[in-house]
């Protein structure tokens, strides 16, 4: 019995070790073929680690970097935010009323938008906003909602609403948010500290 329980937590240390080092990974990946890397290894994790929401949370954070990183003059991005979709529906089924899994679904609703914007905004926009809201009620301290709500105002256009003075606020809040804002363990979501330090100085200029 002491065999099997010392082997059963080195199986979870080396599943916290390799977690962690793939999620900071995510922060410095410039390459599509290394985000493709990364989101292959969390697509595995997920099939060994099958009551963990974590790991399909983060395959499908990875396929939205990969929509973002190709751009919209590639057929390939929405075939990238399906696969993110599906790891998401996997994830809310793992840890309903999540607020960090009802952010990334709006995130990936943002990337649809990135797309085809014309044909998306009003659509997608509304869909990404109601997920928002739901996200805030589940956690108003998450700060990753506020991040993503200036993120989009301000590289919205002045005639959907976007522009400095709509999103300036929220970015500040996100940035208040991240000050105080307290991880559950290492290997829970913790984006957008880096972006938010960037919209910062946008808005100071």
């Amino acid at each position: 019995m002491l065999a099997f329980v010392c082997q059963l937590q080195a199986q979870d240390k080396t599943y916290q070790d390799d977690m962690q080092q793939h999620i900071a990974q995510l922060d410095t990946i410039m390459q599509v073929e290394d985000m493709q890397r990364v989101a292959n290894y969390f697509e595995e994790v997920g099939k060994t680690q099958i009551n963990e929401w974590l790991p399909p949370y983060y395959a499908a954070y990875s396929y939205i970097n990969l929509a973002y990183m190709i751009g919209k003059k590639s057929t390939d991005a929405d075939t990238y935010l399906r696969l993110a979709d599906a790891f998401l529906q996997k994830a809310d089924a793992l840890s309903p009323d999540n607020s960090e899994i009802y952010v990334l679904k709006a995130y990936c609703h943002q990337a649809k938008i990135a797309v085809s914007p014309d044909d998306r905004q009003e659509k997608q926009g509304d869909i990404a906003g109601t997920l928002l809201d739901q996200a805030e009620d589940l956690n108003p301290e998450n700060p990753r909602i506020y991040y993503l709500i200036g993120q989009s105002l301000l590289f919205s256009p002045p005639e959907w609403g976007g522009g400095k003075e709509q999103a300036c606020p929220f970015v500040k809040k996100a940035a208040e948010k991240f000050t105080t804002f307290q991880l559950e363990s290492p290997l829970h979501p913790n984006w957008g500290r880096n972006g938010v330090e960037v919209y910062k100085m946008m808005c100071e200029q």
